[in-house]
């Protein structure tokens, strides 16, 4: 059925403004880079969480009365010692014990921090980019006009 101005029943008014193609996918992608970096945000939480809170242990030197050393790493002496005084009385390691930094096993949270928020940003980014370029070249490589 055609209406007065001879558009059909889904004829938009014309006080409607033009959609603007740019603008609403512009939206469309802040929307989608908040959910994506929430979802790095949730994916690599606890390695994050886990590097940090693993650094902060200090290695310590415990001495016992026999004059055998151990390297410990723990939050504090007291806690070091406790560890040192519950180990069996023989003990006596064949092999010097190395520790984490020794053998370059030792976290560094800020470099694991720098590589997540480069994904979670640096992907949306290049979506960006692209989707700009995209649009672009369907728009004819012409310029915005006012």
């Amino acid at each position: 059925m055609l209406s007065r101005n001879g558009a059909g029943p889904n004829a938009r008014p014309a006080s409607w403004p033009a959609v603007n193609w740019r603008r609403e996918l512009f939206r469309l992608w802040i929307v989608g880079t908040t959910l994506f970096v929430l979802a790095i945000a949730f994916i690599s939480y606890n390695e994050i969480r886990s590097q940090f809170t693993t650094s902060s242990k200090k290695t310590f030197v415990v001495e016992l009365q026999d004059g055998r050393t151990f390297h410990i790493r723990a939050p504090d002496m007291q806690t070091a010692t406790a560890v040192v005084k519950k180990l069996p009385e023989g003990l006596v390691p064949d092999k010097p014990l190395l520790s984490e930094a020794d053998v370059g096993l030792a976290p560094k949270p800020w470099a694991t921090l720098a590589t997540w928020a480069g994904i979670a940003f640096g992907i949306p980014l290049v979506v960006l980019i692209l989707g700009s370029s995209l649009v672009w070249a369907f728009s004819g490589f012409a310029a915005k006009r006012p």
